[in-house]
């Protein structure tokens, strides 16, 4: 799930027997896709905001992907921006030497918000 996934990737980060300089490898296989921004953000962005410039959004899609919760929400996909900003954290806290490979191409699917 996406918050299995959130947690496990921020328990990297503080996790002590991860030593600064270790060889780190994580490997993800599932489904991708790739959201058009504009019509994602359609209704959330303010009117003197264009998303027309902002690049399409890749996304790893959950067991739980197009879910929703108990409230009616719709559950978020994990975006790659904020997979790169985990790991951004994770490698100023423990170095450089990760390598994340994401085995979840996308058939150029498109998804509507």
């Amino acid at each position: 799930t996406r918050a299995n996934i959130l947690k496990t990737s921020y328990s990297l980060i503080d996790n002590a027997d991860i030593l600064p300089g270790d060889s780190i490898i994580i490997y993800f296989a599932g489904n991708g896709a790739r959201y058009d921004t504009e019509e994602y953000h359609h209704n959330l962005v303010p009117l003197e905001v264009s998303v027309a410039s902002i690049r399409p959004l890749n996304i790893l899609c959950p067991l739980h992907h197009a879910a929703r919760d108990n409230n009616g929400t719709k559950i978020l996909d994990i975006s790659v921006r904020e997979i790169e900003a985990i790991f951004t954290q994770f490698s100023l806290e423990k170095g450089h030497k990760i390598m994340l490979i994401l085995d979840c191409g996308h058939p150029r699917m498109r998804i509507r918000g």
